[in-house]
């Protein structure tokens, strides 16, 4: 993922609806990103160990 001034990024941050924090590996949502960048709600579902598993829209 680059961003404008030729810089990348390996991850994101976002919140959840009780303003928790949460970062992940930004390549995991580059499926669900557009030209604007993310919009709407998505569930995120995590493993055991609390490693990404799956991030899909709702």
């Amino acid at each position: 993922m680059t961003w404008p001034g030729n810089r990348s990024s390996t991850a994101i941050q976002v919140y959840d609806e009780n303003t928790s924090r949460m970062r992940f590996p930004a390549a995991k949502v580059l499926p669900h990103m557009s030209a604007l960048g993310i919009f709407g709600r998505s569930r995120l579902t995590l493993t055991g160990e609390n490693k990404f598993l799956v991030l899909e829209r709702i």
